[in-house]
């Protein structure tokens, strides 16, 4: 359990305002959300977090971090101006959304991981995201070519079978595809394994008929 977003080992976080566990909402339907307003999660400037329920109830009063007790509100930092004490953010969210305009001329990929700025952060948050969004592509495009390939074979054997069955004379009309249907049933049938009720032992189903003739 943890309610730090640098934490690598852990994918479940806990609120420690109300305390509620859950992973961190940066990823819908296996692609990235650019903008931390749509996570569900705040992310403080120390890299603690708290849930969108909880600060969004008592943004009023969190002026530091529950853990930590660092201060929540970070400035603007001015070049050659120093700190700007009239613009400040609680949030990595509302840092974002002021900053929305320059993000799109900046390419946020060229954000690296730190812990002491939300642009740091962000990154942190993003290359954890689009980590587990590849794994997870990955681990997808293996069960399809898995199904691909599974496919490939049973058509393979169909294709076996039906030439086998198919008599070696002129076909009427509509005895291929009732052939085709015939092809396919028995492959099916002959298909992993099958358990003799008779004498308990279990074979290749494409041996059942010649067990159960000879089985007493």
């Amino acid at each position: 359990m943890t309610s730090y977003i640098f934490d690598q080992n852990n994918k479940i976080y806990n609120c420690s305002y109300c305390l509620t566990d859950q992973t961190l909402g940066s990823i819908k339907k296996n692609k990235f959300l650019i903008n931390p307003k749509l996570w569900n999660f705040e992310i403080l400037h120390c890299g603690h977090i708290i849930c969108k329920n909880c600060f969004t109830e008592n943004d009023h009063l969190i002026d530091k971090c529950g853990l930590c007790r660092q201060d929540t509100k970070v400035y603007e930092m001015k070049l050659f101006h120093g700190i700007n004490y009239n613009k400040s953010w609680k949030t990595l969210s509302q840092w974002f959304e002021e900053f929305n305009g320059s993000v799109i001329r900046v390419s946020i990929k060229n954000w690296k991981p730190n812990k002491q700025s939300f642009s740091g952060i962000y990154a942190c948050i993003r290359d954890k995201s689009l980590l587990k969004i590849k794994s997870e592509r990955q681990r997808l495009q293996k069960i399809k070519e898995k199904k691909a390939k599974e496919q490939s074979i049973l058509n393979s054997k169909i294709q076996k079978e039906l030439k086998r069955i198919t008599p070696k004379r002129k076909l009427y009309k509509g005895e291929y595809e009732k052939l085709l249907i015939q092809a396919e049933k028995n492959v099916k049938e002959n298909t992993g394994s099958f358990k003799c009720q008779k004498c308990s032992k279990t074979i290749p189903a494409k041996h059942k008929h010649n067990h159960l003739q000879k089985c007493l």
